[in-house]
């Protein structure tokens, strides 16, 4: 009976991994509830360590308690799929246009410049309109 050794992964290096590590508490929650179910297993730790969520206000951190996984098939098919559905941006919630959603690719940076490039030009142009309505004011008081 030749019985390889089960490998494991730790939570912790699962949050930082995820497509979109914003979505790293609902990625804990699945988890759990998953283990629950007996889809894969896992073993809680007794170390704590931080979601690597950033919050609004930059100072509130999530602390949880970490875990190990056992790696297998059902544990990989798993991760793929929940970490496609948490990678999509949540229907209603704009994603930030930071520098790290812009080079990850959250964002469409094309898109971003083209609009910015518009807006740009129409302020221009209200500019130029404000000047000229001013100019006709002027002249008239002379």
């Amino acid at each position: 009976m030749n019985i390889m050794p089960a490998t494991f992964r730790k939570l912790s290096h699962l949050t930082v991994e995820l497509a979109n590590p914003q979505r790293s508490d609902r990625f804990v929650r699945e988890l759990r509830l998953a283990v629950r179910d007996g889809v894969f297993r896992a073993i809680f730790l007794k170390e704590y360590f931080v979601l690597p969520k950033e919050f609004r206000s930059g100072k509130k951190q999530r602390r949880t308690r970490d875990m190990l996984i056992e790696c297998s098939d059902e544990f990989e098919t798993w991760l793929a799929e929940i970490n496609r559905e948490l990678a999509r941006p949540v229907r209603g919630a704009p994603v930030p246009v930071t520098e790290r959603t812009v080079t990850t690719g959250a964002v469409n940076f094309d898109a971003l410049a083209e609009a910015t490039s518009e807006l740009l030009e129409r302020q221009r142009q209200s500019g130029q309109r404000l000047g000229q309505q001013h100019g006709r004011f002027v002249n008239k008081k002379s």
